[in-house]
């Protein structure tokens, strides 16, 4: 058998713990949930202070979701594509 390093241990440890977050993404894509945190957090924080109950924080929103889609559309980062469509 090989013998296993000591970062490879690490790694392992902490998939077995925190694994269950990024599982579902690609190997190459497992920063994708960052970006997904990201976008919940503007769509549910930050855009509150753009000019609270106007058009403008609705295209706001509007933007940020679209750009958003574009980027999962375009990667496809989990492992099941329907998700990557409707997933935003």
């Amino acid at each position: 058998w090989p013998q296993i390093t000591r970062a490879q241990k690490k790694e392992q440890l902490a998939t077995s713990r925190i694994g269950f977050i990024f599982r579902m993404y690609h190997a190459n894509t497992w920063w994708y949930e960052i970006v997904d945190l990201a976008r919940k957090l503007i769509l549910t924080g930050l855009i509150t202070f753009v000019e609270k109950g106007s058009s403008v924080q609705v295209a706001v929103g509007v933007i940020v979701c679209f750009i958003v889609l574009m980027v999962n559309l375009e990667l496809s980062p989990m492992y099941n594509t329907e998700v990557n469509r409707v997933g935003n």
